[in-house]
């Protein structure tokens, strides 16, 4: 395992990390033997299961490919992460470290892997050789002692993990109530200090709230408690309880009370015997000792000293109720409850704050489109100096640029500009008076390096045929749907080479021509697309008139005459981009 994982990245380098793990590992399955990898917040781990032989040889094939990845398979397993991606669902975990941190260090848990998109072969290698080193590293395993393993691992330092920052906002709202939970569950999350005493009182907190809302009540099915780790001195911890809209609100207060229950008196007597009897059992059970390494080695690589199974028996053995009371009241006032849009106030629970404070001054942008009737408010986009603001009634976001960390850009031409405080602005220039200025302003203002293109091919194309738009047409708002669609349409690599409005017949639409092809496009009711390779065109010739330009073609024993070419000099440019790729 290595001391390195998603909070050591950036916005724009998320995913780097899980390259590397992907990369390291075998590119073939093995029948006898069981081996995968894993990239958490803090970790990267390597593990296999099998006969000895062979395990060892994992470990010594593993550790001498992260020195020397095999950057020919990089674009394959790009491609896979993000197939993993696309397959993730709404996830309360990652949600709750997004709210708390934003999209910084440990809160880039809660973000998909955005560097996906853009990250080089040097920059994963540079990655790999930097943080999986020797010092960075630690073993563990079962069986008899191995001796050497012959771990071929460059020497470097270790790297401890990242402080935890939360949100200055969210800080001072805490704790807090956030009404854009998903439907169907509750979740509360709480940061902490890694004590006993905090152990030992979520433990019973879980078991309490489980009683509480299964047994008792019938609000829930299942209560779960994901534990993890920040640093060796501190946790994040989500508690998840799945409830139906009507009963939301009876679950949020029953959680609530009974952690400020708890809290307040801490746990009986029995309760605390009852915890010291499972971790009794748990140091005598056999079958744990591979959790037990793995937290010993985890711990290290953080910086904590070694303790005993007895050591740790022995300070839960002096626990006592008031210490677990103290542990839970300060995890209590870190709380952020996530719900569905149901429950409206809860009590003990400030707002978490989804406005932002400041707003930035600069050009104004009112909606497209027409109104027939004016509401009491009306959204508005102002781009500035500073930055971006996207104001509606009593709620606004803004992302400063010097505090953006990284611009989203789609090929439909909108844009997200991430915060780091966690606040976004989505621009769609489609949506917005003028919006191509709105979209040329932040481009401007945004460094390249903070660019991340969402669907790098798809918007390659996109910039390639606005560009030629911009260049070759007069009156784009004619073939406006036929400019938008048409990226999404071209082959890998093609490149636009011109364009012209066309009609073939009563169609009217789009006529380009690329390295590749002549392609006439037309959605005007229904859809026309016809297409025809150089090899295919046999014939082609254009006249520029003062009523009509036109474009012949005959291809596959069929005469077809483009009209109402405009602008009317792209006729002959037409006719000559193909003559030219035809052989003619």
């Amino acid at each position: 395992m290595f001391r390195v994982g998603r909070s050591d990245e950036t916005a724009t380098t998320t995913g780097l990390t899980h390259l590397v793990e992907h990369l390291a590992l075998p590119a073939r399955s093995r029948r006898s033997l069981d081996f995968n990898g894993t990239v958490d917040n803090i970790l990267t781990c390597f593990w296999a299961a099998g006969p000895e032989a062979e395990a060892r040889e994992f470990v010594r094939a593993t550790t001498a490919t992260l020195s020397a990845l095999p950057i020919e398979r990089l674009q394959t397993e790009r491609q896979v992460l993000l197939a993993e991606e696309a397959t993730q669902g709404p996830n309360l975990t990652r949600l709750a470290f997004a709210l708390r941190y934003g999209p910084l260090g440990q809160g880039l848990t809660g973000y998909d892997e955005y560097g996906l998109r853009r990250i080089s072969a040097e920059e994963v290698t540079a990655w790999a050789s930097s943080r999986f080193n020797r010092g960075n590293a630690a073993i563990w395993m079962t069986g008899p002692d191995p001796g050497s393993l012959g771990v071929g691992l460059p020497e470097g330092p270790r790297y401890p993990p990242p402080e935890t920052v939360t949100i200055q906002e969210v800080a001072e709202s805490l704790p807090s109530l956030y009404r854009g939970g998903p439907p169907g569950a509750i979740a509360l999350s709480i940061e902490s200090e890694r004590t006993p005493a905090f152990r030992v009182g979520l433990s019973i907190l879980g078991h309490r709230i489980q009683d509480r809302l299964r047994f008792e009540l019938g609000l829930t099915y299942e209560v779960e408690s994901v534990f993890v780790p920040l640093t060796a001195e501190s946790v994040h911890v989500v508690i998840v309880c799945d409830a139906t809209e009507q009963n939301a609100r009876r679950v949020c207060e029953e959680i609530l009370s009974t952690i400020d229950t708890l809290a307040a008196d801490g746990p009986t007597p029995e309760e605390l015997q009852e915890e010291l009897l499972d971790t009794q059992r748990l140091a005598a059970d056999r079958s744990q000792v591979t959790s037990q390494l793995f937290y010993a080695a985890a711990q290290h690589l953080m910086g904590e000293s070694f303790k005993s199974a007895r050591e740790h028996l022995e300070t839960q053995e002096r626990l006592t109720a008031a210490e677990v009371a103290a542990a839970i009241e300060v995890a209590r006032r870190s709380a952020i409850v996530i719900v569905p849009e149901a429950p409206a106030e809860l009590s003990g629970l400030n707002d978490y704050p989804t406005s932002s404070p400041v707003a930035v001054t600069g050009r104004r942008f009112t909606g497209a489109g027409v109104r027939l009737r004016r509401r009491g408010w009306e959204p508005v986009l102002t781009v500035g100096e500073q930055g971006v603001t996207i104001a509606a009634e009593q709620w606004r976001t803004t992302v400063a640029f010097d505090r953006c960390v990284a611009l989203l850009r789609y090929p439909d031409d909108t844009r997200t500009l991430l915060g780091e405080d966690g606040y976004f602005a989505h621009v769609d220039p489609r949506a917005w008076r003028r919006g191509m200025d709105a979209a040329a302003a932040i481009d401007a203002a945004v460094p390249e390096e903070l660019v991340i293109r969402m669907e790098p091919a798809l918007t390659a194309h996109s910039d390639a045929v606005e560009r030629v738009a911009a260049e070759k047409l007069k009156r784009r708002w004619v073939v406006s749907e036929e400019l938008e669609l048409l990226p999404g349409r071209l082959e890998h690599g093609e490149t636009i080479l011109t364009l012209c409005e066309a009609s073939k017949g009563m169609r009217a639409g789009l006529l380009a021509v690329t390295d590749r092809r002549l392609i006439f496009f037309a959605r005007i009711r229904k859809e026309t697309w016809l297409e025809f390779t150089f090899g295919e065109i046999d014939r082609i010739e254009g006249s520029e008139g003062i009523l009509d330009s036109t474009v012949k073609i005959e291809a596959r024993g069929e005469e077809i005459t483009f009209s109402g070419i405009a602008p009317k000099e792209r006729t002959l440019e037409v006719v000559g981009e193909v003559e030219s790729r035809r052989g003619g």
